[in-house]
């Protein structure tokens, strides 16, 4: 079940109704949020650089080699991940069913033992879902494939969404460090333009 679960108070209308979806292919997905270690990799092949700040003047956070790389545009985290071994974005139902890894609550474990809290830290860190995936809510927002549209979801049992045809923004799903404990639920949804930088907004990848 996607979208809005049971007895979660905070839901916004963009994560109802809570629908049936069918994943009828398997993945593999990154344990952990793509690491600044990691695009410095790619850079080094690619020329990628990230600025030393967001498009709205924060300092870029990525001063570790562990932490999440941070303030990458959507079309990077497109191409990194392609570079990666022809890995993709995952959609926003593939994200959402690897978050809650078999769990139906807001969130998989208690808010203090997966978010950060103020600063962006190291990843792995805090206790991972039960599929071993770390830092899926609460360390960086995280582009996903789909384009966004507020009023996407229906009450109709679907196969294998691939997200709205049209759209200017792009999905982000997991909450970030930054960020109230509300937008730090499996079913939390939000967006920004594909082209803009935030350095609170990471990415993972998944292997199909």
């Amino acid at each position: 079940t996607m979208g809005c679960s049971a007895g979660d108070s905070e839901c916004a209308a963009d994560e109802m109704p809570a629908h049936s979806v069918t994943i009828s292919k398997g993945f593999w997905m990154g344990q952990t949020p793509v690491t600044v270690a990691a695009w410095k990799r790619y850079a080094a092949v690619s020329r990628a650089t990230v600025p030393a700040k967001d498009d709205v003047g924060n300092a870029n956070l990525n001063r570790d080699d562990n932490a999440p790389v941070v303030a990458v545009r959507w079309d990077e985290a497109v191409a990194y991940c392609n570079w990666a071994g022809g890995l993709v974005l995952p959609n926003e139902a593939e994200w959402e069913y690897a978050a809650r890894a078999g769990t139906s609550g807001a969130r998989y474990a208690g808010l203090e033992k997966i978010a950060m809290k103020g600063s962006l830290g190291q990843v792995p860190s805090k206790d991972p879902n039960a599929w071993k995936l770390y830092n899926m809510l609460g360390s960086v927002y995280q582009w996903v494939w789909d384009r966004y549209d507020e009023k996407y979801y229906t009450p109709a049992s679907v196969t294998d969404p691939s997200g709205p045809a049209t759209g200017d923004a792009r999905a982000l799903r997991g909450g970030s460090w930054d960020d109230d404990a509300r937008s730090v639920r499996a079913s939390y949804r939000y967006w920004y333009p594909p082209a803009n930088r935030y350095d609170s907004v990471g990415f993972r990848c998944v292997w199909e």
